[in-house]
């Protein structure tokens, strides 16, 4: 599942969360999102008119600013136990909401972003909310 890829030239949704402002609110989802859980996550640069993947998250601006896609998965080998049950549906359908709020944070350019990441951290808290009861 990859979480956005940022479009080519001037309008990078990445870069602003390089912004001091926002940089808190991103390393809530991070530590939330990623850091609780066991996701792969690389990213993509062009150096010398190739892209480069490499491991983790960026971390410096430079790296938000040369950044052309980032990828946070994980990964189901295919002939895991569990692949054809609800268990595996429902597994998927966290997965989604779990990272669906990173992928507002970083691809929503419109300037409801923000009222769009509120309603993606509702929708999580709730599918959390509902995991806890079953």
């Amino acid at each position: 599942m990859a979480v956005g890829e940022a479009p080519r030239a001037h309008s990078k949704p990445f870069s602003a969360s390089a912004r001091p402002c926002i940089a808190p609110l991103f390393e809530q989802l991070l530590a939330r999102v990623l850091r609780a859980r066991r996701y792969e996550t690389y990213w993509h640069r062009e150096e010398k008119g190739e892209w480069t993947q490499r491991a983790g998250l960026p971390r410096r601006a430079e790296d938000w600013r040369t950044l052309h896609a980032w990828v946070v998965r994980k990964v189901f080998l295919p002939k895991a136990r569990g692949l054809a049950t609800p268990g595996f549906v429902r597994e998927v359908e966290r997965i989604f909401t779990e990272l669906y709020p990173l992928y507002v944070f970083t691809s929503v350019t419109t300037p409801q972003w923000q009222s769009e990441l509120k309603k993606a951290q509702v929708r999580a808290r709730s599918q959390a909310a509902r995991g806890k009861a079953r």
